[in-house]
């Protein structure tokens, strides 16, 4: 799991599931502005601060495309090294 990125649109459910499989990264999708797509879903959220790490991403982006962009960003500045 350690090599796996996931990326959603629910903090509450693909964030905890993937943070909690111990997944290496996280990526929420939201709409434009960073609001959240899919605020309704999830069980029982908590809001004690191990539920709210859960919950938190990795990073926030607004499309696929500005995903991919940080991840040629990302393996650019790793080919540098």
């Amino acid at each position: 799991p350690a090599d796996v990125i996931m990326v959603g649109d629910s903090a509450n459910d693909d964030m905890t599931a993937a943070n909690r499989a111990g997944c290496g990264g996280t990526v929420l999708l939201t709409q434009a502005g960073g609001k959240q797509l899919d605020t309704d879903s999830g069980y029982g959220v908590g809001d004690s601060e191990e539920e709210v790490l859960e919950r938190t991403p990795s990073l926030r982006v607004e499309s696929l495309g500005e995903l991919q962009l940080c991840i040629e960003a990302l393996l650019k500045e790793q080919r540098k090294r």
